[in-house]
């Protein structure tokens, strides 16, 4: 599953917690993934790969994958408490906007920092935030029709897991893992301590990693590794 196809726009900035990725939808996709997004390095590079003009109207998507998820229930939820619940998983000190999106009886709470605001607002378009889970939620549920998912995407440094059992949402987190047979310690963990009646292990890797796809191979059953 190509979670940059999933958005309706050509264009969009992807904040992911060791830096960013910008995507063209335009024609043949293009992207460029960079480290560390702060200060005008985000604008700067973001206004040259997407050739944008202080004239321009050009809407971008913001996709904010830079966190792990804040869920809180619906009866939970008041919006002036949005920072609390945040508080509660990660450090606000830097925090400089909020976003929360419906997900079935939930909120999904996403922010963005000072540095990364203060670069978007540097960008001359007009920036439409989406939140990252919510986006890996729905192109789960639209390519997976059966009645379990246990899904885990792979990133250089994280991986994102996502279990439901018939439309109930069982776990959703990010974990760090530093080598192959640290991400496959975590996979096959997870996998066990949620373990879905007549799932499979959907894995997603956001780039080739042939080590860690080996040790799934011969550690993980059933499994599929969706390249």
């Amino acid at each position: 599953m190509n979670l940059f196809k999933l958005l309706p726009y050509d264009k969009s900035i992807w904040l992911y917690p060791n830096g960013f990725c910008l995507v063209d939808g335009t024609g043949s996709l293009r992207r460029k993934s960079f480290s560390y997004a702060d200060g005008d390095i985000l604008s700067v590079h973001a206004i040259d790969f997407f050739q944008l003009s202080s004239a321009e109207n050009t809407d971008v998507a913001v996709v904010l994958a830079n966190n792990a998820p804040v869920i809180v229930p619906d009866e939970l939820y008041l919006p002036e408490n949005a920072e609390k619940f945040i508080d509660l998983q990660s450090d606000i000190a830097d925090l400089s906007q909020t976003f929360n999106q419906d997900v079935d009886a939930y909120k999904f709470l996403s922010f963005i920092s000072k540095n990364e605001n203060n670069a978007l607002e540097r960008i001359p378009a007009k920036l439409i935030f989406e939140n990252y889970w919510s986006l890996l939620i729905r192109g789960l549920r639209s390519e997976n029709q059966d009645a379990s998912i246990t899904a885990v995407f792979v990133y250089d440094t994280f991986l994102d897991f996502y279990i439901e059992d018939k439309k109930t949402i069982l776990f959703v987190n990010r974990i760090n893992y530093m080598k192959p047979e640290d991400a496959l310690y975590h996979i096959i963990n997870i996998r066990q301590q949620y373990a879905v009646d007549s799932s499979e292990m959907r894995i997603y890797p956001q780039n080739p990693f042939p080590a860690l796809k080996s040790l799934v191979k011969k550690y993980v059953t059933p499994y599929s590794w969706n390249d």
